[in-house]
């Protein structure tokens, strides 16, 4: 990567194409910030962590050639169908990769001399065999614009090789349409693209999830939240070609998913949970709030172990079987295991909403309708007449969660400015 200038008016960041995959990007406007190290360690464990060759494998899936993390797409897949020998090529520099990565990444140990040795030489050939893939595929990934049958022509060579899927056969049948307007679309086809086109302007919902987990559990496992809310936003992306699909998955993100995460598990203490659930909202209605949730924690307490053990794994067996329906498997073949055990370990009986982190962790990842407590809360760690001092580096620190909670409660009634 490196800044360089295209023309007198526009500078830019020059980058390998195959590795945008690494931070999620694209060449359709993405901006990236530039960050100088001021010291040589910040430089040396920069690039051991962010370089591309500290970062060959995506971790976050299981096994195969599409662990590599590289974007092996359009121009690459397409070299690949016409020459198989890069396939071939490919293929074994994966295979060698997969082997030496996923040792050193289970001891999560600094990388020794050899294993940098081996990063770079893998790099070495992943570029050469990039720079054959992309010499060869020069021109022949090309969109015909002639006329209808060398245009219909060229995007089926593409959908041949495998490097796009989609529906051909609808795409004719738009395109003839648009041509022919006394045959119009039927209004229940305009409105499935209309509901697709929705669905995928609404990726803000899969991100609530991630902006949530990560208030709750940043201190904890912030890798595993990455790993199991960045396939919610790519289930709405994908189903932008199936407006069905694309419904049933922003259902599915709406309603169950958010359910699964938000069941306190206190409130399903025997088999018959609608009769348990009205018996409980009978005492909320006697009680107050605070010895409601102390009489939940209790009788949550006198449960046996495998009594409770049956009921966190009903939610792990839900969160599974979501993912299922995201088309975003879990274990073999698609998002780590270990990563959801983390997130349910975290969340025990408890629901995501109660679940909190540290106070930074509440201000960064809250409602920015709380910018008022925001103030009040840093005026407070900093110090003043009234309240002890607390350091910067301890507001990182989950203990302080209840007093954050406590400020949060103050600040609500506090029409004072700061």
């Amino acid at each position: 990567m490196k800044v360089t200038r295209v023309d007198k008016e526009l500078e830019g960041i020059a980058i390998n194409p195959v590795c945008d995959k690494c931070f999620d990007g694209d060449f359709d406007g993405d901006t990236v910030a530039v960050v100088r190290l001021q010291t040589k360690e910040a430089r040396e464990e920069a690039i051991e962590k962010f370089s591309f060759a500290g970062n060959l494998l995506d971790l976050g899936k299981t096994k195969g050639t599409d662990r590599v993390f590289i974007n092996h797409g359009l121009d690459l897949i397409i070299a690949e169908s016409e020459k198989p020998g890069l396939k071939k090529k490919y293929e074994k520099i994966s295979e060698e990769i997969n082997g030496f990565e996923p040792e050193y990444s289970k001891e999560n140990t600094a990388p020794d001399e050899e294993l940098n040795k081996r990063r770079r030489k893998a790099v070495e050939r992943l570029n050469e065999y990039v720079r054959e893939a992309f010499e060869y595929s020069a021109g022949k990934a090309v969109i015909s614009c002639e006329d209808e049958t060398t245009h219909i022509d060229s995007l089926e060579k593409i959908r041949s090789s495998g490097a796009k899927k989609g529906d051909l056969d609808n795409y004719i049948r738009y395109l003839n349409n648009a041509e022919n307007s006394e045959t119009p679309l039927p209004d229940s086809e305009r409105i499935k693209v209309q509901k697709a086109t929705a669905v995928k302007a609404a990726v803000g919902v899969a991100g609530r999830y991630s902006q949530q987990l990560m208030r709750a559990f940043r201190n904890e496992c912030p890798k595993a939240v990455l790993e199991l809310t960045y396939p919610n936003t790519q289930a709405l992306l994908q189903a932008k070609h199936d407006p069905e699909r694309a419904v049933k998955v922003y259902k599915i993100l709406q309603d169950s998913l958010m359910l699964a995460l938000n069941k306190d598990l206190r409130k399903y203490l025997s088999k018959d949970e609608s009769g348990e659930l009205k018996k409980l909202a009978n005492e909320a209605k006697k009680a107050k709030l605070k010895e409601w949730n102390s009489n939940l924690t209790v009788r949550w307490n006198k449960l046996k172990p495998d009594e409770k053990e049956e009921r966190l794994n009903k939610r792990k067996k839900r969160l599974i079987k979501i993912y299922k329906e995201l088309g975003q498997p879990i274990g073999v073949g698609g998002i780590k295991e270990e990563y959801l055990n983390q997130i349910c370990a975290e969340l025990d009986y408890r629901s995501l909403e109660d679940c909190h982190g540290s106070i930074l962790d509440e201000c960064a990842y809250g409602n920015p309708k709380n910018a008022k407590q925001v103030f009040k809360l840093m005026k407070n760690a900093m110090g003043d007449k009234n309240t002890d001092k607390i350091s910067f580096e301890e507001l990182f620190k989950g203990r302080y969660t209840q007093s954050f909670l406590v400020m949060n409660h103050e600040c609500q009634n506090d029409n004072q400015g700061i």
